[in-house]
């Protein structure tokens, strides 16, 4: 398909959406039937897809991002954020608690039907990993619901909707648009994750994401680099950890490692960077270098240099991970103290100590 004939379509979704019609469009879990969350819409996709039993309860909104409704939406929990922040954009769906008053917020806010969400108190909302689906979305400018493709009558044979091939032949009613994008990316459907005003949750379906994914997602890695790996990264990592031991965790693990930009794997770190941490009642002494590697900035969530020097490296070995690599300082360089006498390490850690504490609180859900 070429640009202009996928602007055609794009257009022509946007416009069926707009004219209460159905649409089928592409998601990386399951294609889906789309439909304006507006009465006529509503009764028109459940008369497609009255068998649906995993969609019967209610309905869930298809946003093209978060922002659409995030000032109206109650996160009182560090958990909460998080999962909300980690699931979406993605092949997930999030049912989250609300109070009444959050609802009717967000029920004005998208003009949806009196009554849309039911009484149970619960806001069902999926944002598809999709860039043309969550495209058509945003031109729309209304809010959408979808079951999958699977449930629709006019289907045939048993998939739950990995592609459009399954659709019958002269389908009644016909879909306004169909957008064919191939087998979908998962082929299976999204994972339900349930989450409470308390921040309690769990994993009430079983699809694209393991439940194992689910919890590893309250898990922080924070990276922190300088050149040899033998003095101010792993300083830099032993004073995180211990602010960090000293605070509430509310449900969030934070991992704390370090690396070099240019080391070897197994040296020690500096016998001033272990006597500093010791006055400090750290232990350094375990400490071997690590060399800094692709798989390490893919794996954390925030990287943090010594120098812009650093960062500028950092960068070159995952270009693709530029967006979570920074300075410890926007204004000041941590300068290497290897070499230097003892006071030059203790002005190091303090140094180290002032940012790191500033950067933990950014990084705070």
């Amino acid at each position: 398909m070429n640009a202009d004939d996928r602007d055609r379509l794009i257009d022509r979704a946007v416009e069926g959406l707009n004219h209460g019609d159905l649409v089928v469009l592409p998601t990386e879990t399951l294609y889906g039937v789309f439909a304006a969350a507006r009465n006529e819409s509503l009764a028109a996709l459940c008369a497609l897809t009255e068998n649906d039993e995993s969609t019967s309860s209610g309905y869930t909104l298809h946003l093209p991002d978060l922002g659409v409704i995030e000032d109206e939406l109650a996160l009182p929990t560090p958990v909460a954020r998080r999962l909300v922040s980690r699931l979406m954009p993605g092949p997930a769906r999030v049912l989250l608690e609300q109070p009444q008053k959050n609802l009717d917020a967000i029920t004005r806010k998208l003009s949806l039907p009196s009554g849309f969400f039911g009484e149970g108190g619960t806001l069902a909302i999926r944002i598809p990993d999709h860039p043309v689906t969550r495209q058509i979305l945003r031109k729309a400018g209304v809010a959408a619901v979808a079951r999958r493709l699977g449930a629709a009558s006019w289907t045939v044979g048993d998939d739950p909707g990995t592609t459009v091939e399954y659709i019958a032949d002269n389908p009644h009613p016909a879909p306004a648009c169909v957008i064919d994008d191939g087998t979908t990316l998962h082929r299976v459907g999204s994972t339900t994750v349930r989450i409470g005003l308390d921040g309690r949750f769990d994993v009430a379906s079983y699809g694209a994401i393991s439940q194992e994914e689910v919890i590893g997602m309250l898990e922080r890695k924070v990276l922190f680099v300088c050149t040899g790996n033998t003095c101010r990264s792993p300083m830099a990592a032993l004073i995180a950890r211990s602010i960090l031991e000293k605070q509430e965790s509310h449900g969030i693990t934070t991992i704390v490692e370090s690396a070099g930009i240019a080391t070897e794997d197994g040296h020690v770190a500096s016998s001033d960077a272990v006597e500093v941490m010791r006055e400090r009642g750290l232990d350094l002494s375990g400490h071997q270098s690590r060399m800094l590697s692709a798989e390490m900035i893919d794996r954390a969530e925030v990287v943090y240099t010594m120098t812009h020097m650093h960062a500028q490296r950092a960068m070159s070995v995952a270009p693709n991970a530029v967006h979570k690599i920074f300075p410890l300082s926007e204004h000041e360089v941590v300068d290497d103290p290897i070499g230097q006498s003892a006071d030059v390490y203790r002005k190091t850690a303090d140094q180290l100590e002032q940012m790191i504490e500033k950067r933990l609180k950014e990084i705070a859900v």
